[in-house]
């Protein structure tokens, strides 16, 4: 948006960077508290690619002892 050789952009660059930074951060945290206000309960922890992926991960192993 701005030459980053001016004041202006490196002051651009910096106010992304740390609004990019506190995303990264909180992101998960607002997604979990928006869960929990919803009555959504922690049962397990599963690295999937996707939503679906985690609920089959999840189904899966929660199923494969029967």
């Amino acid at each position: 948006m701005f030459p980053v050789d001016s004041s202006i952009g490196v002051v651009a660059s910096l106010v992304s960077l740390g609004i990019y930074i506190a995303c990264g951060i909180n992101g998960n945290r607002w997604r979990e508290k928006s869960l929990f206000s919803r009555g959504y309960d922690h049962v397990d922890t599963v690295s999937a690619a996707n939503r679906e992926g985690a609920v089959i991960l999840y189904l899966k192993g929660r199923y494969a002892g029967e």
